[in-house]
């Protein structure tokens, strides 16, 4: 008699899982303190339900491309999560502190 394969998945418990979707979030900031609100977006990520964060690039500073000629410097990051939610849900979640711009990509 052979033992059952350890690497079997049982469909059932499957049933009404969700897709683990990949997102890439790049987070800028002009205004005030950059960093400080650079970090705290990353911090509203990592504390919202059914979103992980994978990895976070490392801090770039540029210059702002559009708007005022004597706009301040941009800090910006690009953040990697994994989520279970939809697109519609993650956009409704990120204007909830505020204006931003998302651009959604993919399925």
């Amino acid at each position: 008699m052979s033992s059952p394969n350890p690497h079997a998945i049982d469909a059932d418990t499957l049933s009404g899982m969700k897709p683990l979707r990949k997102v890439v979030y790049s987070i800028g900031s002009n205004l005030g303190d950059r960093l400080g609100n650079v970090q705290g977006a990353v911090d509203a990520l990592s504390d919202t339900p059914d979103v992980i964060v994978v990895d976070i690039s490392s801090v770039y500073e540029t210059k702002p491309f559009g708007g005022p000629p004597d706009s301040p410097q941009f800090l910006n990051i690009v953040v990697i999560a994994e989520t279970t939610l939809e697109p519609a849900t993650l956009v409704e979640r990120a204007f909830a502190d505020g204006p931003m711009e998302v651009v959604i990509t993919g399925d």
